[in-house]
Protein backbone atom coordinates (compact mmCIF):
# COMPACT_ATOMS: atom_id res chain seq x y z
CA UNK A 1 0.00 0.00 0.00
CA UNK A 2 1.46 3.37 -1.04
CA UNK A 3 2.22 5.89 1.64
CA UNK A 4 0.02 8.96 1.70
CA UNK A 5 1.54 11.96 -0.07
CA UNK A 6 1.14 15.34 1.68
CA UNK A 7 2.92 18.71 1.28
CA UNK A 8 6.14 19.05 3.29
CA UNK A 9 5.72 21.66 6.01
CA UNK A 10 9.32 22.87 5.60
CA UNK A 11 9.58 23.24 1.81
CA UNK A 12 6.07 22.73 0.45
CA UNK A 13 6.90 19.82 -1.83
CA UNK A 14 5.32 16.39 -1.64
CA UNK A 15 6.41 14.13 1.20
CA UNK A 16 5.62 10.64 2.41
CA UNK A 17 4.63 9.45 5.86
CA UNK A 18 7.95 7.65 6.38
CA UNK A 19 9.82 11.00 6.40
CA UNK A 20 7.54 12.76 8.88
CA UNK A 21 8.96 14.61 11.87
CA UNK A 22 7.89 13.38 15.30
CA UNK A 23 7.83 16.19 17.87
CA UNK A 24 7.59 14.86 21.45
CA UNK A 25 6.43 17.33 24.10
CA UNK A 26 6.01 17.20 27.87
CA UNK A 27 4.51 19.23 30.70
CA UNK A 28 5.59 18.79 34.31
CA UNK A 29 2.67 18.21 36.68
CA UNK A 30 4.46 17.94 40.00
CA UNK A 31 7.74 16.99 41.65
CA UNK A 32 7.39 14.00 43.98
CA UNK A 33 9.90 13.14 46.69
CA UNK A 34 10.91 9.48 46.63
CA UNK A 35 11.95 8.17 50.05
CA UNK A 36 15.05 6.15 49.21
CA UNK A 37 18.52 5.98 50.66
CA UNK A 38 19.39 9.07 48.62
CA UNK A 39 15.99 10.85 48.98
CA UNK A 40 15.75 11.61 45.28
CA UNK A 41 13.00 13.56 43.52
CA UNK A 42 11.13 12.46 40.42
CA UNK A 43 9.12 14.64 38.07
CA UNK A 44 5.65 13.49 37.08
CA UNK A 45 4.80 14.85 33.65
CA UNK A 46 2.29 14.48 30.84
CA UNK A 47 3.55 13.59 27.37
CA UNK A 48 2.24 13.99 23.83
CA UNK A 49 3.69 13.56 20.32
CA UNK A 50 2.80 15.59 17.21
CA UNK A 51 3.52 14.50 13.65
CA UNK A 52 4.63 17.10 11.08
CA UNK A 53 4.74 16.18 7.36
CA UNK A 54 8.28 16.36 5.96
CA UNK A 55 9.98 15.23 2.77
CA UNK A 56 13.12 13.07 2.63
CA UNK A 57 15.33 15.97 1.49
CA UNK A 58 14.31 18.15 4.45
CA UNK A 59 14.83 15.18 6.73
CA UNK A 60 18.45 14.84 5.50
CA UNK A 61 19.08 18.58 5.84
CA UNK A 62 17.69 18.56 9.37
CA UNK A 63 20.00 15.64 10.13
CA UNK A 64 22.96 17.68 8.89
CA UNK A 65 21.75 20.59 11.02
CA UNK A 66 21.73 18.39 14.12
CA UNK A 67 25.13 16.93 13.26
CA UNK A 68 26.55 20.41 12.74
CA UNK A 69 25.58 21.40 16.24
CA UNK A 70 27.20 18.27 17.67
CA UNK A 71 30.42 18.79 15.67
CA UNK A 72 30.78 22.42 16.70
CA UNK A 73 30.25 21.46 20.32
CA UNK A 74 32.92 18.75 20.16
CA UNK A 75 35.37 21.12 18.44
CA UNK A 76 34.82 23.73 21.09
CA UNK A 77 35.45 21.20 23.85
CA UNK A 78 38.69 19.98 22.23
CA UNK A 79 39.87 23.55 21.64
CA UNK A 80 39.35 24.43 25.29
CA UNK A 81 41.11 21.26 26.41
CA UNK A 82 44.06 21.96 24.06
CA UNK A 83 44.38 25.52 25.32
CA UNK A 84 44.48 24.29 28.89
CA UNK A 85 47.19 21.74 28.11
CA UNK A 86 49.27 24.29 26.22
CA UNK A 87 49.13 26.51 29.25
CA UNK A 88 50.84 23.73 31.22
CA UNK A 89 54.57 23.34 30.58
CA UNK A 90 54.39 19.52 30.53
CA UNK A 91 51.39 19.21 28.18
CA UNK A 92 52.57 21.01 25.06
CA UNK A 93 52.41 17.92 22.82
CA UNK A 94 48.94 16.88 23.95
CA UNK A 95 47.68 20.44 23.73
CA UNK A 96 48.90 20.85 20.15
CA UNK A 97 47.26 17.55 19.25
CA UNK A 98 43.90 18.56 20.67
CA UNK A 99 44.05 21.88 18.87
CA UNK A 100 44.86 20.12 15.58
CA UNK A 101 41.89 17.80 15.99
CA UNK A 102 39.69 20.80 16.78
CA UNK A 103 40.82 22.49 13.55
CA UNK A 104 39.97 19.36 11.55
CA UNK A 105 36.55 19.16 13.15
CA UNK A 106 35.89 22.82 12.42
CA UNK A 107 36.83 22.21 8.78
CA UNK A 108 34.30 19.36 8.70
CA UNK A 109 31.71 21.66 10.26
CA UNK A 110 32.40 24.27 7.59
CA UNK A 111 31.84 21.64 4.90
CA UNK A 112 28.56 20.62 6.50
CA UNK A 113 27.51 24.27 6.76
CA UNK A 114 28.29 24.84 3.07
CA UNK A 115 26.23 21.84 2.10
CA UNK A 116 23.41 22.97 4.33
CA UNK A 117 23.40 26.47 2.81
CA UNK A 118 24.14 25.78 -0.84
CA UNK A 119 23.35 22.15 -1.42
CA UNK A 120 19.91 21.14 -2.70
CA UNK A 121 16.71 23.15 -2.42
CA UNK A 122 15.73 25.89 0.01
CA UNK A 123 13.83 24.84 3.11
CA UNK A 124 13.08 25.96 6.63
CA UNK A 125 15.26 24.99 9.59
CA UNK A 126 14.28 22.45 12.19
CA UNK A 127 13.30 25.25 14.58
CA UNK A 128 10.38 26.01 12.25
CA UNK A 129 8.62 23.02 13.86
CA UNK A 130 7.65 25.37 16.70
CA UNK A 131 5.28 27.20 14.32
CA UNK A 132 3.26 24.05 13.61
CA UNK A 133 -0.23 24.99 14.96
CA UNK A 134 -0.53 22.18 17.51
CA UNK A 135 3.07 22.60 18.66
CA UNK A 136 2.70 26.38 18.90
CA UNK A 137 -0.50 26.12 20.96
CA UNK A 138 1.16 23.62 23.30
CA UNK A 139 4.21 25.86 23.76
CA UNK A 140 2.01 28.83 24.67
CA UNK A 141 0.19 26.60 27.20
CA UNK A 142 3.37 25.70 29.07
CA UNK A 143 4.47 22.55 27.23
CA UNK A 144 8.13 22.00 26.29
CA UNK A 145 9.75 20.10 23.42
CA UNK A 146 11.53 16.90 24.41
CA UNK A 147 11.05 13.32 25.53
CA UNK A 148 10.90 14.41 29.16
CA UNK A 149 12.25 16.96 31.60
CA UNK A 150 15.91 17.01 32.48
CA UNK A 151 17.00 17.33 36.09
CA UNK A 152 17.76 21.02 35.56
CA UNK A 153 14.31 21.58 34.04
CA UNK A 154 12.69 19.82 36.97
CA UNK A 155 14.57 22.02 39.43
CA UNK A 156 13.64 25.15 37.46
CA UNK A 157 9.98 24.10 37.46
CA UNK A 158 10.07 23.43 41.20
CA UNK A 159 11.68 26.82 41.85
CA UNK A 160 9.02 28.61 39.78
CA UNK A 161 6.22 26.79 41.61
CA UNK A 162 7.82 27.69 44.94
CA UNK A 163 8.01 31.34 43.87
CA UNK A 164 4.32 31.23 42.94
CA UNK A 165 3.42 29.67 46.29
CA UNK A 166 5.50 32.25 48.14
CA UNK A 167 3.78 35.02 46.19
CA UNK A 168 0.35 33.57 46.97
CA UNK A 169 1.24 33.36 50.66
CA UNK A 170 2.47 36.95 50.62
CA UNK A 171 -0.73 38.10 48.91
CA UNK A 172 -2.79 36.16 51.44
CA UNK A 173 -0.92 37.75 54.34
CA UNK A 174 -1.37 41.18 52.78
CA UNK A 175 -5.11 40.62 52.27
CA UNK A 176 -5.51 39.37 55.84
CA UNK A 177 -3.63 42.41 57.16
CA UNK A 178 -5.80 44.73 55.06
CA UNK A 179 -8.95 43.02 56.34
CA UNK A 180 -7.69 43.32 59.90
CA UNK A 181 -7.01 47.02 59.43
CA UNK A 182 -10.40 47.51 57.75
CA UNK A 183 -12.16 45.85 60.70
CA UNK A 184 -10.25 48.05 63.11
CA UNK A 185 -11.20 51.14 61.13
CA UNK A 186 -14.84 50.04 60.99
CA UNK A 187 -14.91 49.40 64.73
CA UNK A 188 -13.36 52.81 65.38
CA UNK A 189 -15.83 54.47 62.99
CA UNK A 190 -18.78 52.84 64.78
CA UNK A 191 -17.47 54.06 68.11
CA UNK A 192 -16.97 57.57 66.75
CA UNK A 193 -20.44 57.50 65.18
CA UNK A 194 -21.99 56.50 68.51
CA UNK A 195 -20.13 59.32 70.22
CA UNK A 196 -21.42 61.79 67.63
CA UNK A 197 -24.98 60.53 68.12
CA UNK A 198 -24.68 60.94 71.88
CA UNK A 199 -23.32 64.46 71.38
CA UNK A 200 -26.41 65.21 69.32
CA UNK A 201 -28.67 63.80 72.03
CA UNK A 202 -26.87 66.01 74.55
CA UNK A 203 -27.19 69.04 72.28
CA UNK A 204 -23.43 69.56 72.24
CA UNK A 205 -23.12 71.61 69.03
CA UNK A 206 -19.46 72.46 69.59
CA UNK A 207 -18.42 68.81 69.84
CA UNK A 208 -20.54 67.90 66.81
CA UNK A 209 -18.85 70.61 64.76
CA UNK A 210 -15.39 69.37 65.74
CA UNK A 211 -16.35 65.86 64.65
CA UNK A 212 -17.94 67.02 61.39
CA UNK A 213 -14.96 69.20 60.45
CA UNK A 214 -12.48 66.33 60.92
CA UNK A 215 -12.27 64.49 57.55
CA UNK A 216 -10.61 61.48 59.21
CA UNK A 217 -13.26 61.04 61.90
CA UNK A 218 -15.49 58.03 61.20
CA UNK A 219 -18.41 59.69 62.98
CA UNK A 220 -18.47 62.82 60.82
CA UNK A 221 -21.47 61.58 58.79
CA UNK A 222 -23.55 61.10 61.94
CA UNK A 223 -22.37 64.47 63.25
CA UNK A 224 -23.49 66.20 60.03
CA UNK A 225 -26.90 64.53 60.23
CA UNK A 226 -27.33 65.51 63.88
CA UNK A 227 -26.45 69.12 63.05
CA UNK A 228 -29.12 69.03 60.37
CA UNK A 229 -31.66 67.76 62.90
CA UNK A 230 -30.79 70.47 65.41
CA UNK A 231 -30.93 73.39 62.92
CA UNK A 232 -28.61 75.33 65.20
CA UNK A 233 -27.61 78.74 63.78
CA UNK A 234 -23.98 78.26 64.81
CA UNK A 235 -23.74 75.26 62.46
CA UNK A 236 -24.85 77.04 59.26
CA UNK A 237 -21.52 78.64 58.31
CA UNK A 238 -19.41 75.50 58.96
CA UNK A 239 -21.85 73.37 56.94
CA UNK A 240 -21.69 75.80 54.00
CA UNK A 241 -17.90 75.85 54.27
CA UNK A 242 -17.67 72.05 54.07
CA UNK A 243 -20.10 72.03 51.12
CA UNK A 244 -17.78 74.39 49.23
CA UNK A 245 -14.69 72.29 50.00
CA UNK A 246 -13.71 70.20 46.90
CA UNK A 247 -11.83 67.79 49.18
CA UNK A 248 -15.08 66.80 50.94
CA UNK A 249 -17.03 65.55 47.90
CA UNK A 250 -18.00 62.31 49.66
CA UNK A 251 -19.76 64.35 52.37
CA UNK A 252 -21.53 66.78 50.04
CA UNK A 253 -24.69 64.68 49.85
CA UNK A 254 -25.08 64.55 53.65
CA UNK A 255 -24.29 68.26 53.91
CA UNK A 256 -26.93 69.17 51.33
CA UNK A 257 -29.59 67.15 53.18
CA UNK A 258 -28.47 68.54 56.55
CA UNK A 259 -28.98 72.09 55.25
CA UNK A 260 -32.64 71.40 54.40
CA UNK A 261 -33.78 72.72 57.76
CA UNK A 262 -31.99 76.05 57.32
CA UNK A 263 -33.57 79.07 55.63
CA UNK A 264 -30.78 80.95 53.91
CA UNK A 265 -30.64 82.19 50.28
CA UNK A 266 -27.04 80.97 49.89
CA UNK A 267 -27.90 77.31 50.41
CA UNK A 268 -29.53 76.44 47.06
CA UNK A 269 -26.77 78.08 44.93
CA UNK A 270 -24.12 76.37 47.07
CA UNK A 271 -25.70 72.95 46.50
CA UNK A 272 -26.02 73.59 42.75
CA UNK A 273 -22.37 74.67 42.58
CA UNK A 274 -21.31 71.46 44.35
CA UNK A 275 -23.35 69.40 41.86
CA UNK A 276 -21.75 71.19 38.88
CA UNK A 277 -18.24 70.66 40.30
CA UNK A 278 -18.75 66.99 41.21
CA UNK A 279 -16.20 64.71 39.48
CA UNK A 280 -18.65 61.80 39.33
CA UNK A 281 -22.19 62.74 38.32
CA UNK A 282 -23.46 59.22 39.06
CA UNK A 283 -22.24 59.14 42.67
CA UNK A 284 -24.57 58.82 45.65
CA UNK A 285 -23.46 62.25 46.86
CA UNK A 286 -24.70 63.87 43.64
CA UNK A 287 -28.00 61.98 43.89
CA UNK A 288 -28.46 63.25 47.44
CA UNK A 289 -27.64 66.82 46.39
CA UNK A 290 -30.16 66.70 43.54
CA UNK A 291 -32.73 65.33 45.94
CA UNK A 292 -31.98 68.21 48.31
CA UNK A 293 -32.49 70.69 45.45
CA UNK A 294 -35.82 69.05 44.60
CA UNK A 295 -36.93 69.22 48.24
CA UNK A 296 -35.94 72.87 48.57
CA UNK A 297 -37.88 73.68 45.40
CA UNK A 298 -40.97 71.92 46.78
CA UNK A 299 -41.69 73.01 50.38
CA UNK A 300 -44.57 70.54 50.59
CA UNK A 301 -42.11 67.67 50.16
CA UNK A 302 -39.75 69.26 52.65
CA UNK A 303 -42.52 69.10 55.24
CA UNK A 304 -42.39 65.29 54.97
CA UNK A 305 -38.99 65.14 56.66
CA UNK A 306 -39.18 62.33 59.24
CA UNK A 307 -39.66 63.32 62.86
CA UNK A 308 -36.82 61.96 64.97
CA UNK A 309 -37.22 61.47 68.68
CA UNK A 310 -34.59 62.09 71.30
CA UNK A 311 -33.86 59.19 73.64
CA UNK A 312 -35.13 61.17 76.60
CA UNK A 313 -38.35 61.94 74.73
CA UNK A 314 -38.91 58.26 73.92
CA UNK A 315 -38.38 57.24 77.54
CA UNK A 316 -40.87 59.89 78.65
CA UNK A 317 -43.46 58.59 76.17
CA UNK A 318 -43.02 55.03 77.45
CA UNK A 319 -43.36 56.26 81.02
CA UNK A 320 -46.65 58.04 80.23
CA UNK A 321 -47.98 54.91 78.53
CA UNK A 322 -46.93 52.70 81.45
CA UNK A 323 -48.85 54.98 83.84
CA UNK A 324 -51.90 55.02 81.56
CA UNK A 325 -51.62 58.79 81.11
CA UNK A 326 -53.44 59.12 77.77
CA UNK A 327 -53.84 62.89 78.13
CA UNK A 328 -50.09 63.26 78.59
CA UNK A 329 -49.45 61.16 75.46
CA UNK A 330 -51.93 63.27 73.46
CA UNK A 331 -50.32 66.48 74.59
CA UNK A 332 -46.89 65.10 73.71
CA UNK A 333 -48.05 63.92 70.26
CA UNK A 334 -49.62 67.27 69.36
CA UNK A 335 -46.70 69.38 70.60
CA UNK A 336 -44.75 70.60 67.50
CA UNK A 337 -41.65 71.13 69.64
CA UNK A 338 -41.87 67.79 71.43
CA UNK A 339 -38.84 65.51 71.41
CA UNK A 340 -40.80 62.24 71.57
CA UNK A 341 -43.76 62.95 69.27
CA UNK A 342 -43.27 60.01 66.92
CA UNK A 343 -43.18 57.44 69.74
CA UNK A 344 -46.15 59.09 71.47
CA UNK A 345 -48.23 58.82 68.27
CA UNK A 346 -47.38 55.13 67.96
CA UNK A 347 -48.34 54.44 71.59
CA UNK A 348 -51.70 56.19 71.15
CA UNK A 349 -52.67 53.27 68.92
CA UNK A 350 -51.97 50.81 71.75
CA UNK A 351 -54.04 52.64 74.38
CA UNK A 352 -57.45 51.71 72.86
CA UNK A 353 -58.78 54.98 74.26
CA UNK A 354 -61.43 57.02 72.37
CA UNK A 355 -59.62 60.24 73.23
CA UNK A 356 -56.48 58.86 71.58
CA UNK A 357 -58.44 58.10 68.39
CA UNK A 358 -59.69 61.69 68.23
CA UNK A 359 -56.11 62.95 68.53
CA UNK A 360 -54.98 60.62 65.74
CA UNK A 361 -57.82 61.77 63.47
CA UNK A 362 -56.80 65.36 64.18
CA UNK A 363 -53.24 64.61 63.11
CA UNK A 364 -54.39 62.90 59.90
CA UNK A 365 -56.50 65.93 58.99
CA UNK A 366 -53.71 68.47 59.55
CA UNK A 367 -51.54 69.07 56.41
CA UNK A 368 -48.76 70.54 58.56
CA UNK A 369 -48.41 67.15 60.29
CA UNK A 370 -47.85 65.21 57.03
CA UNK A 371 -44.52 63.89 58.33
CA UNK A 372 -46.50 61.91 60.96
CA UNK A 373 -49.21 60.65 58.58
CA UNK A 374 -47.70 57.17 58.27
CA UNK A 375 -47.29 56.57 62.00
CA UNK A 376 -50.68 58.14 62.83
CA UNK A 377 -52.39 55.93 60.24
CA UNK A 378 -50.77 52.76 61.62
CA UNK A 379 -51.94 53.75 65.11
CA UNK A 380 -55.49 54.65 63.98
CA UNK A 381 -55.85 51.25 62.27
CA UNK A 382 -56.06 49.68 65.76
CA UNK A 383 -59.50 51.23 66.26
CA UNK A 384 -62.59 49.57 64.80
CA UNK A 385 -64.02 52.88 63.67
CA UNK A 386 -64.97 53.65 60.05
CA UNK A 387 -63.63 57.18 60.46
CA UNK A 388 -60.08 55.78 60.68
CA UNK A 389 -60.14 54.32 57.15
CA UNK A 390 -61.76 57.48 55.76
CA UNK A 391 -59.14 59.69 57.43
CA UNK A 392 -56.32 57.54 56.06
CA UNK A 393 -57.70 57.77 52.52
CA UNK A 394 -58.09 61.54 52.84
CA UNK A 395 -54.53 61.88 54.15
CA UNK A 396 -53.15 59.96 51.18
CA UNK A 397 -54.97 62.25 48.76
CA UNK A 398 -53.64 65.31 50.60
CA UNK A 399 -50.01 64.29 50.13
CA UNK A 400 -47.99 66.48 47.74
CA UNK A 401 -47.29 65.30 44.21
CA UNK A 402 -43.72 65.02 42.97
CA UNK A 403 -42.53 64.22 39.46
CA UNK A 404 -39.28 63.01 40.99
CA UNK A 405 -39.47 60.02 43.31
CA UNK A 406 -38.63 60.86 46.91
CA UNK A 407 -38.00 58.37 49.68
CA UNK A 408 -39.85 60.41 52.33
CA UNK A 409 -43.00 60.56 50.22
CA UNK A 410 -42.77 56.90 49.22
CA UNK A 411 -42.38 55.73 52.83
CA UNK A 412 -45.43 57.71 54.00
CA UNK A 413 -47.51 56.45 51.06
CA UNK A 414 -46.47 52.88 51.88
CA UNK A 415 -47.43 53.28 55.56
CA UNK A 416 -50.82 54.77 54.65
CA UNK A 417 -51.64 51.91 52.27
CA UNK A 418 -50.52 49.28 54.78
CA UNK A 419 -52.64 50.93 57.48
CA UNK A 420 -55.67 51.00 55.18
CA UNK A 421 -55.21 47.28 54.54
CA UNK A 422 -54.95 46.60 58.29
CA UNK A 423 -58.25 48.44 58.86
CA UNK A 424 -60.03 45.72 56.88
CA UNK A 425 -57.76 42.90 58.10
CA UNK A 426 -57.46 43.23 61.91
CA UNK A 427 -55.54 39.96 62.14
CA UNK A 428 -52.58 41.71 60.51
CA UNK A 429 -52.24 44.19 63.38
CA UNK A 430 -49.34 43.81 65.82
CA UNK A 431 -50.06 43.14 69.48
CA UNK A 432 -50.26 46.25 71.72
CA UNK A 433 -47.29 46.97 73.94
CA UNK A 434 -47.78 45.80 77.52
CA UNK A 435 -47.50 48.27 80.39
CA UNK A 436 -44.75 46.18 81.98
CA UNK A 437 -42.63 46.25 78.84
CA UNK A 438 -43.22 49.99 78.46
CA UNK A 439 -42.03 50.51 82.03
CA UNK A 440 -38.79 48.62 81.24
CA UNK A 441 -38.25 50.70 78.11
CA UNK A 442 -38.80 53.92 80.03
CA UNK A 443 -35.93 52.97 82.33
CA UNK A 444 -33.57 51.67 79.63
Amino acid sequence: MCAQIVPCYFCGEASRDDSTLQVPMFMIEKIQRVETAYKTSTAQYEKRVFTIPRCAACRRRHGIENALGTVIGAAGLLAVLGAVLLALSKGIGWGAGFLLVAVVILALAAALQERLLYGGKENLTLKHRETWPQVHMSLTSGWQIGEGPSRAQSFDWARERQKERDKEQENLRRIQEEQKQAKARAKKAISQSNQAYQSGQDGNVEKLLRTALDPKNGGRGTAIEMLGEMNHPDALEPLLGMLADPARTSDHGRLALALLGYDDPRITPAIQAAVDAAPDRASQAVKDMRRALNLRANPALLALKPVRDAEEGQRRAYALYARGDVSGLIQMALDPQGTGRSRAVQLLGDTADPQALEALLTLLADPTQAALYGRAAKAAAHYADPRAAAAIQAAEKALPVSWNSDIWLELIQSDLRNALYECSHPSMLYQPLSREEALKLSRA
